[in-house]
């Protein structure tokens, strides 16, 4: 029988070879993919970094900021040739976030879209599935949107330090430095106490 410990020390030096190879190679695949994706953009600030697997829809509609990071299986997408889409500086955009910038997007400096978030500004007629309303959004400066959240289309505006906690559906305007949880999204005081605005 093996020794145990022995068997550890292996393990752990083989898996931490492994990962270090890993690592390597995807930053060198990850760095390919933003020198390509960057000819492409309306602007790309310096240091900003986008991963394999992200897709951008009109990306000359599309301005990232410095050192913003676009994370694996985001998707930036319009369903309008006129639409833009403007990220500011050091913002963060989780993997597989949705962005629908039809109604045009601003998203603010040091902003945090983290996994799974899906940000909607158009809507379809339910008669006439050809009609598209869209609305433009606005998301402040150090805004953070939790797991999966969603914003709606009826949303114009979150607020500059504007909090959205995790799985929230947000329905409506957020003030700035408000904490928001729930479906809908609701303004939370403190830990368990709702606000009645």
């Amino acid at each position: 029988m093996r020794n145990p410990i022995v068997l550890a020390k292996r393990s752990s030096m083989r898996f931490a070879l492994f990962r270090s190879v890993e690592y390597l190679c995807r930053a060198a695949v990850n760095g390919l993919y933003s020198l390509a994706w960057r000819g492409s953009l309306g602007e790309c600030g310096s240091g900003t970094r986008i991963d394999f697997g992200v897709t951008l829809i009109l990306p000359k509609n599309i301005r990232l900021g410095r050192n913003c990071y676009l994370a694996r299986q985001t998707q930036l997408t319009t369903e309008h040739d006129g639409a833009t889409l403007v990220i500011g500086d050091d913002a963060i955009v989780g993997p597989d976030a949705r962005i629908d910038y039809t109604g045009g997007v601003r998203i603010g400096n040091q902003a945090l879209i983290s996994e799974g978030v899906r940000i909607y500004t158009h809507d379809h007629d339910t008669v006439d599935f050809d009609k598209v309303t869209a609305s433009p959004l606005e998301i402040g400066d150090h805004v953070w949107l939790g797991a999966r959240a969603i914003v709606l289309a009826s949303v114009r505006k979150i607020g500059a330090g504007a909090v959205i906690g995790a799985g929230s559906i947000v329905t409506a305007d957020v003030e700035p430095g408000a904490v928001t949880v729930g479906v809908p999204a609701k303004r939370v005081n403190a830990i368990g106490k709702v606000s009645n605005g």
